[in-house]
């Protein structure tokens, strides 16, 4: 199927309007419309527009051994003619990728590398890190809460 301006343009308002939570039953439909998911996965501004869905919302992944990175603007790791979905979560120092057009919708990614990212910081922002550790470690139960602090 040929998509042509208006199509993508109303697919990527239909991405951008999905509230959190709604995206797995949005892209089983944009499939079936598209005859396929090929003709989903292959255009570069639906793929650009699910970068932002995600960043926006700040995804929650799930990666082996119990980890949840986040899924930031700030963390984008992939380059710009790339089309995986790479990302460096600065508060595990870990880079992780995960594919957004997946069924059955798990969010479940893998870990790309272990090896902290040089991303220049500030002491202000060590300083929130560690308080919003100690105070997420004292005031809920494991993994029931995640945070980021962005530049």
């Amino acid at each position: 199927m040929d998509l042509n301006a208006d199509s993508i343009k109303s697919l990527k308002y239909m991405i951008r309007v999905t509230p959190a939570g709604e995206m797995k039953d949005v892209l089983i439909h944009m499939k079936t419309l598209l005859d396929g998911e090929q003709n989903l996965i292959s255009n570069p501004e639906i793929i650009e527009a699910m970068r932002k869905w995600y960043e926006t919302h700040r995804q929650h992944i799930c990666l082996p051994g119990g980890k949840v990175a986040m899924v930031t603007t700030t963390g984008n790791a992939s380059t710009a003619e790339d089309t995986s979905f790479n990302y460096y979560d600065s508060t595990l120092g870990i880079t992780f990728s995960f594919d957004p057009f997946t069924y059955p919708f798990t969010l479940e990614g893998k870990i790309v590398s272990e090896e902290p990212m040089q991303v220049p910081t500030s002491s202000l922002k060590d300083q929130l890190v560690q308080g919003f550790t100690s105070y997420l470690k004292s005031s809920y139960a494991d993994k029931k809460a995640l945070f980021a602090v962005h530049q």
